[in-house]
């Protein structure tokens, strides 16, 4: 058995103490017996002085002693107490750093049992003491972003941290009290003294302002391409295509009054059959580039301007089934419409696909919008990859009071659904 040091040193002193008195008493009885051995009166006091002594010199040693190990304790205490008072501080101030961010933070063990989470998170989350990751989709409302369902447990940033060593800006819906959060999550895994994971530490921010703010830029721009359009539009309208239409009467009229023999008239028809198709090309062109407007023309006839953009300026091809016979609001058509806008831009850009079909019905009671495309496809799952797009056209959903599906695998294309409710 290992004796601790201040005990072994007590250990010593006592030691020390006692072979100093029994060599007092021994050399002290054998002084007096062999100096006052005649005289038992001389004896008697001897002893009396040598106890006296004997005390004195005991209680001046148990004093030292006493002070010395109460002044180590007393120190040991106050550095003790010094140290304490220095982590607390340390402590006090990391946790207010941690609680001062507007970010989220939570760390759980290696069973998935949450161990720490900051003001922010116990905000959002309302937490129990201690609770398990397969408990967090139920428990906390924590949907896919893409998707009208509850995450797995196995999706759940800080069991993907655990599993894959690290979690970079994985997205997802948080349902709270009818506040909705995009949460934005990035972490990684503890890794413990014999190189496996411990637990997993990740940090919660959330974006829905970021992309409320993007959705806003988002508008401004596209309405601005919109007016960019009519005005290129205008300008083929009123100045090539009437300049061409010149040019061609006045071709047809050299031709109506027999001032150029038959080679030339020959030369003048194919000319004026160019010019006539160059016409044709600058109308098409023209109303192409022109966006419909939605309050005087409807839903319909925008999204019939909008295939028909697609299709003059690539091999895309969108059909269109309108089948909504209730009339939509301004604002609802609106929104819709820049949602099948980004669907199809997305689809032109990403998806390598060469066909969009477009439906739009009602059962009643909801509008359904789909739209489907043949292209590549993506892992739905995947929500790191997410573009900004898919973002705001869900949020256009939400603002509606609808919902926003996406389904999608590799190499099946890409279809989505928005359901909004009929007033």
């Amino acid at each position: 058995m290992i004796i601790q040091e201040p005990v072994r040193k007590s250990l010593i002193l006592a030691f020390i103490y006692l072979i100093f008195g029994i060599t007092w008493i021994v050399l002290s009885d054998f002084i007096t017996l062999n100096k006052w051995f005649d005289d038992p009166e001389n004896i008697t006091q001897v002893q009396t002085k040598k106890g006296i002594f004997f005390v004195f010199i005991s209680a001046i040693l148990v004093g030292v002693l006493g002070y010395f190990l109460n002044f180590r304790r007393l120190k040991m205490i106050e550095l003790k107490e010094q140290f304490v008072q220095q982590l607390q501080s340390e402590l006090a101030q990391k946790q207010l750093l941690l609680n001062s961010t507007s970010d989220a933070i939570v760390s759980c063990d290696s069973n998935g049992i949450v161990k720490f989470y900051n003001q922010k998170f116990s905000e959002w989350f309302q937490p129990a003491n201690e609770f398990n990751i397969e408990h967090w989709p139920s428990a906390y409302n924590m949907y896919a972003l893409f998707e009208e369902r509850p995450l797995d447990s196995a999706e759940v940033c800080l069991a993907i941290a655990m599993e894959a060593g690290h979690v970079e800006n994985y997205k997802y819906r948080l349902l709270n009290n009818r506040e909705e959060r995009v949460i934005e999550a990035n972490g990684s895994a503890i890794i413990g003294p014999d190189n496996k994971p411990s637990g997993a530490l990740v940090v919660l921010r959330d974006i829905s302002g970021r992309l409320l703010k993007e959705d806003k830029n988002n508008s401004i721009i596209l309405d601005a391409i919109d007016k960019e359009r009519e005005g290129i539009a205008t300008e083929i309208h009123d100045s090539i295509t009437q300049q061409i239409t010149s040019v061609y009467y006045n071709l047809i009229s050299v031709k109506a009054r027999n001032l150029v023999d038959q080679n030339v008239e020959g030369i003048i028809d194919d000319v004026t059959l160019l010019l006539n198709n160059t016409i044709k090309d600058c109308r098409n062109l023209s109303r192409s580039l022109i966006p419909v407007s939605i309050p005087e023309f409807g839903l319909e006839e925008a999204l019939k301007g909008l295939a028909d953009q697609y299709s003059f300026k690539s091999d895309l091809k969108i059909d269109i089934d309108y089948k909504l016979e209730t009339k939509l609001s301004s604002d609802a058509e609106l929104q819709l419409y820049r949602i099948i806008q980004q669907a199809c831009m997305n689809s032109l850009t990403h998806s390598e696909c060469d066909s969009i079909e477009i439906e739009l019905k009602s059962d009643g009671t909801t509008a359904i919008i789909s739209i489907t495309d043949n292209g590549k496809g993506f892992d739905i799952k995947q929500t790191e990859k997410a573009g900004i797009g898919l973002l705001t056209m869900r949020n256009r959903a939400r603002s509606l009071n609808g919902t926003f599906d996406v389904s999608s695998s590799e190499g099946n294309g890409t279809r989505i659904e928005i359901q909004i409710p009929l007033k």
